[in-house]
């Protein structure tokens, strides 16, 4: 059980009360915690914008998105799990290209092609060994989709400020959020209980943010507070 809050959860707290010192959510706003919708609303002459808050950009994962091998005549190829298949953000990866990238990998796995009772504990550490990549580039747009319905604006904390994500729509004039990624493809262990307990994804994860902006929420140093108004 994890008890009292982590540096994110402490940083979302701090950008919130910035905002609700400056009158500048509505009332009662506190900010949605961990949880997977809007952090906090901010107020831009009378008008409410999203706002996401992450104390460090590069650290979480994006976008975790599961595959499921299958076979196909004598050869196995990917396809997205059926929960997650129809999303905007899976199908942007696959418009990218992800599952002929991966099918021309030729990967065998051993999980959906043994039975569960069958699977050794090298079965998974192979299978982990061979799905794991960390080498596949992807573009700046793919976290701007992860964020299009939760988020209108990001604040990055370690000095980084207040960027827009798609479009700057309250008219702030700050710098889109600019950032380099990689889509890491990985089996994950749920649990160590037992061997069949794992599962194939891919995780979008940003790798270093481009440059600052030139705003930022945080009143310290020299930094330009950007010009909302209630």
């Amino acid at each position: 059980m994890v008890t009292g809050d982590n540096k994110g959860h402490t940083y979302e707290k701090k950008i919130v009360k910035i905002l609700q010192d400056r009158k500048l959510v509505p009332e009662g706003a506190t900010g949605a915690g961990s949880g997977p919708g809007t952090d906090v609303v901010f107020l831009h002459n009378k008008k409410q914008f999203k706002l996401e808050i992450k104390n460090n950009v590069t650290s979480p994962d994006y976008g975790q998105k599961r595959l499921i091998p299958y076979l196909e005549g004598k050869k196995w190829k990917w396809n997205w799990a059926p929960g997650v298949i129809d999303e905007k953000i899976t199908k942007y990866y696959t418009s990218l290209g992800v599952l002929d990238y991966l099918n021309k990998k030729n990967i065998t796995p051993n999980k959906y092609r043994k039975s569960n009772n069958s699977l050794t504990l090298k079965d998974v550490k192979q299978d982990q060994e061979n799905f794991e990549d960390k080498t596949y580039s992807i573009g700046n747009e793919a976290f701007v989709k992860f964020y299009e319905d939760k988020a209108d604006y990001v604040q990055i904390g370690k000095g980084f400020g207040l960027f827009h994500l798609k479009s700057d729509k309250a008219k702030l004039g700050t710098d889109k959020f600019n950032g380099e990624f990689i889509l890491r493809f990985r089996a994950k262990r749920h649990t160590t209980k037992n061997n069949h307990s794992y599962s194939f994804f891919a995780v979008l994860k940003c790798k270093k943010v481009v440059k600052k902006s030139k705003y930022n929420l945080e009143e310290e140093q020299n930094n330009t507070f950007p010009p909302i108004q209630p």
